[in-house]
């Protein structure tokens, strides 16, 4: 009987080795197809979101700019130069720049988030610049004219950010910038004020930020896979570490922000239906920087701040901004 009970016992054991094994392969499997669409610039280019315009419908609004009511269009009618610069890590970096018609020695840097692209920051440049500022758009990893095959989420690339600061300081000494970033590219900004930055950087702007890149990724699992968090994103947080090589539980604006004395202004949409708002308060309460403030804009989706209450969004920006540089140098 005991011999029996062995046999049945070790049976279990084994059935239940070889359903954990192909469970655990699957979930592999899962995530490693996750991170091809999420992290790859080829999933990038799939879900880029933005519009584009063929080039008779751009010859016209060049012609027409009167009748332009989107900034994205807008974007596409500027006169921009392409920057590039070999990165301290060996890469080439891209980025997109809207000379100052006045001479100013202000910098808006606009970053972009996920699925995204310089032009989607059309809003945040076209108000700079007419302004009168410098405004600077880098095309983050993964994304545009990106030569990485990886995209970041606003970790690795923090150090993107920070050469861009070096070759606009190098440029121009008085230089005063201020980092504005919109998802992704808020927890970039973010990461970046966690960094030793040179006092040029003046003040930032996060807009629908997150806290942490295995959080979001556990809020879209919950949200819109309906799965559970575990253990999915143990399985995500190594497929990440491989491929990536960073860890999505390291990559966390909340303590980068902690160590930060950049001011910061923090927005977020009410109606975010893919970064939760709560999430904005728990970044402003995080900010280590004495000068900071937060608003939330009703009846405003992700990233959809600055659009769906402009006046709103623009004034608290401003005047938030004000403080620490002369909007008008």
């Amino acid at each position: 009987m005991i011999r029996v009970a062995k046999i049945k016992v070790g049976k279990a054991m084994k059935n239940t080795a070889i359903a954990a094994a192909v469970a655990g392969g699957v979930s592999f499997a899962l995530c490693e197809a996750a991170f091809g669409v999420a992290m790859t610039s080829f999933g990038m280019k799939k879900m880029l979101d933005t519009i584009t315009l063929e080039p008779a419908e751009l010859d016209y609004y060049k012609n027409h700019p009167e009748e332009i009511d989107d900034p994205r269009i807008w974007y596409d009618c500027q006169k921009k130069k392409d920057l590039r610069l070999v990165s301290s890590h060996g890469e080439n970096l891209y980025a997109d720049f809207l000379p100052s018609t006045r001479g100013s020695h202000n910098y808006a840097f606009c970053i972009h988030g996920w699925t995204s692209t310089p032009k989607n920051m059309g809003w945040q440049a076209q108000h700079y610049y007419n302004l009168g500022w410098n405004v600077l758009l880098p095309h983050m990893k993964g994304h545009g004219k990106s030569e990485e095959k990886i995209v970041g989420m606003g970790w690795p690339d923090r150090f993107d950010v920070m050469d861009w600061i070096s070759y606009i300081v190098n440029l121009d000494p008085a230089a005063q910038i201020l980092l504005i970033g919109s998802s992704m590219g808020s927890a970039t900004v973010m990461n970046v004020t966690g960094e030793q930055i040179p006092d040029n950087v003046k003040a930032a702007i996060s807009d629908c930020g997150f806290t942490t890149v295995y959080g979001i990724f556990a809020n879209t699992l919950k949200d819109r896979a309906h799965l559970p968090a575990e253990p999915l994103m143990s399985v995500m947080r190594l497929v990440t570490r491989l491929q990536a090589g960073f860890d999505i539980k390291k990559a966390n604006p909340v303590d980068q922000i902690k160590k930060s004395r950049t001011p910061t202004m923090f927005f977020h949409g009410e109606q975010d239906t893919f970064i939760p708002c709560d999430m904005m308060f728990e970044l402003y309460e995080a900010e280590g920087c004495a000068d900071k403030d937060c608003l939330a804009i009703p009846d405003a989706d992700h990233t959809d701040a600055c659009k769906a209450h402009p006046e709103m969004f623009w004034l608290a920006a401003d005047r938030f901004v004000s403080k620490f540089m002369d909007l008008d140098a």
